[in-house]
């Protein structure tokens, strides 16, 4: 059996390591574009040619049709009349707008509503010109809401295959691995390697060997930014164990990746140079874990989300 000190230190430094990933990988998952937020709007009716009742009506209204201007909104809207004419003041400074009266039958709070629709839908074609990409960038006209700057870049989580040579009563070590990245800068990745590879036949010795290895790396390409070919390099600790027996090391890894993609799924062959603090050995299963070695690995791998653009 694993002594129980051993197994209380590997799941401290897996339980780190998780919610390291965690932290640093829930900006992203969650981060959801903002809402754009509509400046306060002071409005005021000074126009005794309407009523009391008729000017409460009239605030609610155009509150509501100049709401949908967002940051385009006036910040100031005023309702003025005299006996004889009728204008709003927009903005601040005020620019005034006339007001054509005795057009509706309903009086002059259809009027100001008319006149203010009028000026909401110019502002609107004005913001959709704004939104199009200058002539002389050479790109194409972009429309639409304009989304706001990714903090992140690519990222995602993928499955793999190991396989390790080994030395003594087993020939290697196969199991899977689990990586998480998180994308840092356009090409550049952090990622959380864990995984477990394992021998069911040690012959006389023992029944299983297990190798239980926890790192951190940092990666360029692929497979997590949708490149043909990346480099990754990570670090982290080992721990080797039977069912009488336990060793552990530190290691690091410089390996290389390949990678086919369809759509945000990914197929990643990889080579992993391995090298270790100390060579690691179970004597009671006479198997022996050598440094340097080498990692050979296969698998998927999913991208949480495309890659950055060109500016």
């Amino acid at each position: 059996m694993v002594p129980l000190r051993m197994r209380a230190r590997i799941f401290c430094t897996v339980t780190w390591l998780c919610s390291l990933s965690a932290v640093v990988w829930a900006p992203q998952a969650l981060a959801e574009e903002p809402d754009p937020d509509t400046p306060p709007l002071k409005l005021e009716v000074k126009c005794e040619r309407i009523s009391v009742d008729d000017q409460v009506e009239l605030d609610a209204r155009a509150r509501l049709t100049v709401a949908g201007l967002y940051k385009a909104a006036p910040s100031r809207l005023r309702f003025l009349c005299d006996d004889d004419k009728a204008w709003i003041e927009w903005g601040d400074p005020a620019v005034p707008l006339a007001v054509s009266t005795n057009t509706n039958l309903r009086g002059l709070l259809e009027d100001f509503l008319d006149a203010l629709e009028r000026q909401v839908r110019a502002e609107k074609t004005r913001a959709d010109k704004r939104r199009q990409l200058p002539p002389d960038t050479g790109g194409p006209p972009r429309l639409g809401k304009a989304k706001p700057a990714r903090l992140f870049g690519p990222g995602g989580a993928g499955l793999r295959l190991l396989r390790e040579p080994a030395e003594g009563s087993i020939s290697q070590l196969i199991g899977p691995r689990l990586d998480i990245g998180v994308g840092l800068a356009k090409h550049f990745t952090l990622s959380v390697m864990e995984g477990i590879r394992s021998n069911f036949d040690a012959g006389d010795h023992a029944d299983a060997v297990h190798l239980i290895d926890v790192k951190l790396g940092l990666a360029y390409g692929a497979p997590f930014d949708g490149s043909l070919f990346g480099v990754q390099i990570a670090g982290g600790n080992e721990w080797l164990y039977s069912s009488s027996n336990l060793v552990s090391s530190a290691a690091f890894e410089l390996g290389l990746r390949s990678s086919l993609y369809v759509g945000k799924l990914a197929l990643w062959i990889g080579f992993d140079g391995l090298v270790r603090a100390r060579e690691i050995a179970l004597l009671d299963s006479n198997v022996t874990l050598g440094s340097p070695s080498y990692l050979l690995s296969i698998g998927g791998f999913w991208r949480a989300i495309e890659p950055l653009r060109e500016p």
